[in-house]
């Protein structure tokens, strides 16, 4: 049978074809998963109407999934992929060799199912991966002005042979800290704990919980999603939750996520009242050798951002990339096009103007 695109609302609702699809998609990430979808829907968008699962399937099963929601605002309506601030990286699910020509159907039901639609933005992606290239030329052969933006840089580690040997070739001053603030950590009656297994699930929330109230960040927009994603992660023998202990206290917590041999570190806090023990420095190095020695994971992932820290533990950096792609058969589609093509011809002449005026006023103001 020729293909046939369907629609579904829910994660919960998608056949199993589709659910093993988006399991086995490259890039190893629980975020390509049903399960991680469902998460994100009853957590944080528990009450969005425009929520979609657009699926195309042949006799064979699933050949691609595209996870979407549909906001509007005053210019028009615009799908977006089912992604947030707690998303490192979105991608849909593509059965292996799907060409463009394939994905067309998919994209054309998308803009029939939303009449009127102006635009369509799919991040943040791996710009070096199939699914973003197929996708982007599947959206562009069907009309839509498509369009490449930054997102973040991605820090990453290529596991090393030994704890031993990457410690080494780490900075002195790091090792130093390590060292001396876990003997201080063990002085003080303190102590490190892995949580790995279900049945610690829950007094891992607590402590996690415990530890994210008293540390520097701002509450979490939507407070049942990590809870949500820990037990998931628990379920699915994913979890690595550590804590530091300091008289039977949690003073660190540090959520990591270990699936298809990859390690992604997903939440860091520490509690600032306890910020000289340097309990986080201590945490990830304790971590970072669990993940090495027991998991034997080849790539431990930073995720979101140049943070300088993270430059310490890492050996290299990537890019996370978006798509936004104007729908040019409505209004607000052409004019969002047309905006975005003469935003980026004119950014260029703008910043050589500009560093032309920064030089020009500083030969102004130098002392002569």
């Amino acid at each position: 049978m020729n293909p046939v695109v369907e629609i579904f609302h829910k994660a919960v609702q998608l056949p199993q074809d589709c659910l093993t699809l988006m399991a086995a998609q490259p890039g190893d990430s629980l975020a390509f998963g049903a399960a991680w979808m469902d998460n994100l829907e009853r957590t944080v968008f528990s009450e969005h109407q425009g929520i979609r699962y657009f699926t195309l399937r042949d006799e064979q099963g699933a050949l691609a999934v595209l996870p979407t929601m549909l906001a509007k605002d005053s210019l028009g309506k615009h799908v977006s992929g089912l992604s947030n601030y707690y998303t490192a990286i979105f991608q849909p699910a593509l059965r292996a060799g799907l060409s463009t020509l394939d994905l067309l159907p998919l994209v054309s039901e998308l803009r029939r199912h939303h009449a009127g639609l102006a635009s369509i933005t799919l991040a943040p992606m791996d710009p070096g991966s199939e699914a973003y290239q197929t996708i982007e030329a599947a959206l562009a052969q069907n009309g839509f002005g498509v369009f490449r933006y930054f997102c973040f840089g991605n820090w990453y580690l290529n596991a090393p042979e030994s704890w031993t040997g990457y410690l080494a070739s780490r900075e002195g001053k790091l090792r130093s800290t390590i060292k001396r603030m876990s003997q201080r950590i063990a002085a003080d009656k303190g102590r490190v704990e892995i949580l790995t297994k279900p049945e610690d699930m829950q007094r891992g929330i607590d402590a996690y919980q415990h530890v994210y109230d008293r540390s520097w960040k701002i509450p979490e927009p939507s407070p049942d999603f990590m809870p949500g994603l820990i037990r998931l992660c628990a379920q699915q023998g994913a979890m690595r939750l550590g804590i530091v202990w300091l008289n039977d206290q949690p003073i660190a917590a540090q959520f990591w996520m270990v699936y298809q041999g990859r390690a992604e570190i997903y939440k860091l806090a520490y509690d600032e009242a306890f910020k000289s023990h340097s309990p986080g420095t201590v945490l990830t190095s304790q971590l970072m050798q669990h993940v090495l020695k027991h998991d034997e994971v080849r790539e431990i992932d930073y995720l979101i951002g140049d943070d300088p820290y993270k430059q310490s533990w890492m050996s290299h950096r990537r890019e996370r990339w978006g798509l936004v792609a104007y729908n040019r058969r409505s209004v607000w589609g052409l004019w969002g096009n047309a905006n975005e093509w003469v935003r980026r011809a004119i950014k260029p002449v703008w910043l050589k103007l500009k560093g032309a005026i920064q030089v020009a006023m500083s030969r102004i103001n130098t002392p002569h």
